[in-house]
């Protein structure tokens, strides 16, 4: 596990260098908010896939270079579930009432 004042300094790192780049200015927190987003982006894009494989043997969706790149930071769990079983599906409900679902990441 990376300590959480390298975490921070990574991030400062990666926000002077797109700040370099780009000319609306960002903060980190604006930059952690656009790589969750693009995560999930790319999770759902391969978990669809997945499901086309798993229902018709073959994927129509396809993959963009940035989605390979993002998915090499994800654990394959959590994009195409444990086994055959679809960890988007909602569980058992919770003693409130309320479906669960499995959150692996």
């Amino acid at each position: 596990s990376v300590p959480a004042s390298e975490k921070t300094a990574i991030w400062r790192n990666i926000c002077s260098r797109v700040n370099g780049i780009y000319a609306k200015a960002r903060d980190t927190e604006d930059l952690k908010k656009k790589w969750r987003d693009i995560r999930l982006k790319a999770k759902q894009t391969a978990a669809k896939r997945h499901k086309e494989i798993l229902e018709i043997g073959a994927a129509k969706t396809p993959r963009s270079e940035l989605e390979l790149l993002v998915l090499d930071t994800v654990l394959p769990v959590s994009v195409g579930g444990i086994g055959n079983m679809d960890t988007s599906m909602p569980r058992m409900p919770s003693p409130e009432g309320k479906p669960e679902s499995i959150h692996l990441h």
